[in-house]
């Protein structure tokens, strides 16, 4: 009786309620399913998380006891060394002590908290808690005892009363402390240590997959609800697809019949008052609509004819302007970007260049010093040996032993090998400050050959060999060429366009092509450069594989490309052209014969 009733109150629905109220139902059950299952994820999560943070705490005390452990022991072997070196005594001294002031603050604490288990025993990982109480137990009058020596050693190290006299003593005693049983038991100490480690971690490991667990039941809890949202959505879709199918059917077939048939006599039949006959009165009234709007059509149908043409030969006349302007918009865009780029790039380069200045004129002014330094050690050291030609034994063992002939020998050979390496330095800081040049609204004289060696250093890490290349050698035939005007930043653009083009090619060459077969024929590219009738030449050779006739035909025009989708533009060699030409008043031709590579030819007047 009830389902009849229920199934009654659905009939009476309207469409849009009967879509409301099971969609509703569907997206309440996806909510709260969703929201239980957060609720218990966040309860499990916040368990996980807490427990890590415990882990995270006991970790930190361990590892500070004994790296505590550690630094004192290093520090307590590095002092015995620099007993008779009173400056570095003092300083030593100071990290020494304040190492042991550590040891004794991390030992204290791992007391206190037993070692950061205290009040968490219920929690703790099974045999944690039982480990860390063994090993207090094991170890528990060993750091008193060793707290206890280093106090009195500290007592004799210090720098203010220690003197020369008892230092042999104090090393001897360091020394019989460190084979002393109670070092021994220091190093196990440390090493028992480590293990708690290792034992604690695997309480983190374990809180860290409870937060993964906690994580995967939130989405089980969430994909179930939604699962089960779906099937109610899924079941809802079909009954009230069957229950508005046949009304809507029947609407169709009139449709296809009046489209097919033309007939727009017809009319659609109104069965009931809900949205579908709401639907269908709208329909015949579309169909007396249509009728009418067909014949005003046929009226007009001559005149449209007509004004279509007229405005067909137009708008063919301004899509021929939009892509040429199109076309402009692009150069320009893809130009301005490549200008954007350029400065930043330049500033990136000018700013590395800067800082590394400072360093290098710092090196340079100390390097110049030690070598004056030296070469007084020296002479004196050779006055020394030509009075006092018989020295101690140990002195001439240690001369033995450290080679000192060859220390006098290589120590000014290798300060002149740091002053090259500085040079060479401060020339790359030169070459990044060229090539990072900003232009200006006017052009300025500069010196060609300097930006073309600035792209080559920007471009040296692309000539390097690599594991499908060798190196690509660069030849450079410089003539001796005044400075010309020009704004070299764009210049630089030039170069680099058609050099990284030039190296593409090469990279092409060895996906098809063996390591031995490219070695065998080395991959170079030649930069010649010289005056030619008042005009400055330069000439960018390559021995790759050349161009076709009708791709050399098309390499300056915008927008043409040989290379894969994603890698090139076509548009840099076309810019690179209206920079030579138009902005330089220049000329660039490219002469290219297939198999044996291609040259790009620059031509420029030596005045602006």
């Amino acid at each position: 009786m009830k389902k009849n009733q229920f199934i009654s109150w659905l009939r009476c629905l309207q469409v849009r309620q009967k879509i409301t109220w099971g969609y509703a139902l569907s997206l309440g059950i996806a909510v709260v399913g969703t929201g239980i299952g957060i609720l218990i994820a966040d309860h499990q999560q916040k368990l996980a998380l807490a427990k890590v943070d415990d882990v995270l705490e006991e970790l930190d005390i361990i590892s500070r006891l004994q790296v505590d452990t550690l630094q004192t022991s290093n520090h307590q072997q590095k002092i015995k060394e620099l007993l008779a070196q009173p400056v570095l005594l003092k300083q030593e001294y100071v990290e020494f002590k304040g190492h042991y002031n550590n040891f004794q603050k991390s030992w204290a604490k791992f007391k206190t908290t037993n070692g950061g288990t205290a009040g968490e025993e219920k929690s703790e990982h099974e045999g944690e808690v039982e480990a860390i109480n063994a090993f207090l137990a094991k170890y528990e009058a060993v750091p008193e005892t060793y707290i206890q020596s280093i106090d009195r050693l500290l007592v004799r190290l210090n720098p203010a009363t220690i003197k020369p006299v008892n230092i042999a003593s104090i090393q001897a005693d360091m020394t019989k402390l460190e084979r002393s049983m109670l070092m021994a038991k220091i190093n196990t100490f440390s090493q028992d240590l480590f293990v708690l480690i290792k034992h604690t971690y695997k309480e983190y490991e374990e809180a860290e997959v409870n937060i993964h667990a906690s994580n995967t039941l939130r989405l089980w809890i969430i994909g179930g609800s939604i699962g089960v949202s779906i099937m109610i959505a899924a079941v809802l879709a079909i009954a009230t697809s069957r229950a508005i199918a046949r009304p809507i059917q029947s609407l169709t077939q009139v449709t296809q019949q009046s489209l097919q048939e033309l007939n727009f006599n017809l009319q659609a039949s109104i069965t009931n008052g809900d949205e579908i006959g709401t639907l269908t009165i709208a329909f015949n009234q579309l169909i007396d609509t249509v009728k009418q709007l067909l014949k005003e059509q046929k009226e007009y149908t001559q005149t449209l004819e007509t004004n279509v043409l007229e405005r067909t030969e137009e708008l063919n006349n301004k899509n021929l302007q939009l892509e040429d302007t199109l076309k402009q918009l692009q150069s320009t865009q893809f130009q301005m970007v490549q200008s954007e780029k350029m400065s930043s790039l330049g500033n990136l380069v000018a700013g590395v260049a800067h800082e590394i200045n400072n360093p290098i004129g710092f090196l340079n002014g100390s390097i110049n010093n030690t070598k004056d330094h030296i070469q007084d050690l020296l002479e004196h050291l050779a006055l020394y040996q030509q009075y006092y030609p018989d020295a101690a034994a140990p002195v001439q063992e240690n001369a033995l032993d450290i080679d000192l002939e060859f220390l006098i020998e290589d120590l000014p050979k290798l300060l002149d090998s740091m002053q090259g390496a500085t040079d060479r330095i401060k020339s790359m800081s030169k070459s990044l400050r060229t090539f990072s040049r900003a232009d200006t609204d006017r052009k300025v004289r500069a010196n060609l050959h300097e930006g073309i060696d600035s792209t080559l250093l920007i471009l040296k890490y692309r000539l390097k060999a690599s594991e499908k290349r060798p190196a690509i050698n660069i030849i450079k035939d410089y003539a001796n060429l005044p400075e010309i005007e020009c704004f070299p930043g764009q210049l630089n653009q030039v170069f680099m366009n058609i050099l990284a083009n030039a190296i593409d090619v090469f990279d092409e060459m060895a996906q098809t092509q063996s390591f031995a077969e490219l070695k065998a024929n080395p991959l170079t590219i030649t930069i010649r450069t010289e005056i030619v009738s008042n005009q400055v030449q330069i000439r960018i050779r390559d021995n790759g594989t050349g161009m076709k006739e009708d791709v050399k035909a098309k390499i300056f025009d915008h927008l043409f490309t040989t290379k894969a989708v994603g890698k090139g533009t076509g548009l840099g060699l076309a810019i690179a052209r209206q920079i030579v030409v138009e902005k330089h008043g220049g000329s660039i031709v490219v002469d290219s014969t297939l198999g044996e590579g291609t040259e790009f030819t620059i031509l420029f007047p030596l005045k602006g």
